[in-house]
């Protein structure tokens, strides 16, 4: 591993996780995730409150699912106990956060900063902006990206040196993948990456969104729609249909070399050279998007601030700043299989540009951060309720049992009624 990675790795682990003496304000963080996730918040936190003059952040744990967070929170919020001062979440549970005013909009905080503009890229901002105002800060992201095996690429006559960066080449690859042996599937689209996030990708990568700016009129149903599902509807007939997967058993498939082309998670790229081992090389590209509209939802680290006393509120926002930061980018970096989100950060920061240099595939998500967009879910009761219902549908036409034509009329008219309960 490059020294300069192992020396970002040793300052974050090597902190020790006690506050300094002279802080006159603390606020609290807690956050939802795995193992890695939890125990780097925690650092960070060390590493902030070492550098920091008068603020404590105090890390006060949290549960691995965010659903049990969004439970959490939303049961300490019904019964007046204390709420944290920052939250750190991934998935679409600022949604939940704002419908229930609980999430304060930072574009004050951010009007307010001078140097704004010079240390933050959009793409801190855009996966935490509804209704037209910021209400998070993405520290992390894994993105959607297109993955090949390499040596099912060269068996079926292609190039791994140069691989298509379109979809007709993409999915004319995958067929002819498809033809090297039975139990090979040429090509698989991640249609049930939970709630409803697959249908985002799908939609917003042809320029397309579930929803008006104001959320109150569904907007899929036009040609961006149409065209999304006959995206699917390829990759159904590249080898998708007659290996109907869930999510896990495909991620299982790709890593053990069963899968040629595969639409997964940036996040995971390790996972699956670990699993590769010497068989093949994990090679990737960006996900193709329509010039000049198309757009990448985001599976992205979230911070945003719960606190409503105007101090707490300020110091909540520096530490989230300082997340973003080269600091906080380049130990999210050196830990975890995210990627940074805050571009400046990677120009300012050598570190965090040595991390990325050993990382042969960061380009086919890298490339596409300028175009990041947020997890969204139809606002109200039903949200949940119509994610799932997008997965059904998309599984149809996915498996060969809907066309997209019938699979696109049945979700507006599933959703619309759901709306109106």
């Amino acid at each position: 591993m490059d020294s300069k990675i192992l020396a970002a790795a040793a300052l974050i682990g090597g902190l020790a996780l006690s506050a300094p003496a002279h802080a006159e304000t603390t606020i609290t963080l807690s956050g939802s995730g795995n193992a890695q996730n939890l125990a780097l918040y925690e650092k960070l936190v060390a590493l902030y409150n070492s550098q920091s003059e008068g603020v404590t952040v105090e890390w006060i744990g949290g549960p691995r699912e965010t659903s049990e967070f969004q439970q959490q929170l939303l049961r300490d919020r019904m019964v007046g106990a204390e709420l944290p001062d920052v939250v750190l979440f991934t998935g679409p549970l600022l949604q939940v956060l704002r419908e229930n005013d609980m999430a304060v909009p930072l574009d004050a905080h951010i009007a307010a900063d001078a140097d704004w503009k010079a240390q933050f890229s959009p793409s801190v901002t855009s996966p935490g902006m509804l209704g037209g105002k910021t209400y998070g800060l993405a520290y992390g992201v894994s993105m959607p990206v297109v993955l090949f095996n390499s040596q099912l690429v060269s068996q079926a006559g292609g190039d791994p040196e140069a691989l298509p960066r379109d979809w007709p080449g993409i999915l004319d690859l995958a067929k002819k993948i498809d033809g090297i042996a039975p139990n090979i599937v040429g090509g698989f689209f991640e249609y049930d990456n939970g709630v409803g996030f697959s249908w985002l990708v799908l939609l917003e990568s042809f320029g397309g969104a579930v929803m008006d700016a104001a959320d109150e009129n569904f907007t899929f149903q036009g040609s961006e729609g149409l065209k999304a599902l006959q995206l699917l509807r390829d990759f159904a007939n590249g080898g998708q249909a007659r290996a109907d997967m869930t999510r896990d058993q495909a991620r299982q498939a790709f890593g053990a070399g069963g899968i040629g082309v595969f639409v997964s998670m940036s996040s995971l790229i390790p996972r699956y050279e670990e699993a590769a081992g010497g068989k093949f090389k994990v090679v990737s590209v960006p996900l193709p998007l329509a010039e000049g509209k198309g757009r990448v939802p985001g599976s992205a680290v979230i911070g945003a601030t719960l606190a409503r006393d105007p101090e707490a509120q300020q110091a909540a926002f520096d530490f989230m700043k300082f997340m973003a930061g080269p600091e906080g980018q380049a130990a999210l970096a050196a830990t975890t299989g995210y990627a940074p989100t805050n571009s400046v950060a990677m120009e300012q920061s050598e570190t965090l540009k040595d991390i990325l240099a050993g990382r042969g595939n960061a380009h086919s998500y890298l490339e596409n951060l300028d175009a990041l967009s947020g997890w969204y879910i139809v606002p109200g009761e039903n949200g949940l309720r119509i994610a799932d219902m997008f997965i059904q549908h998309l599984q149809g036409v996915a498996t060969l049992k809907a066309t997209p034509e019938e699979a696109l009329a049945s979700m507006e008219e599933e959703a619309r009624a759901l709306l109106k309960r």
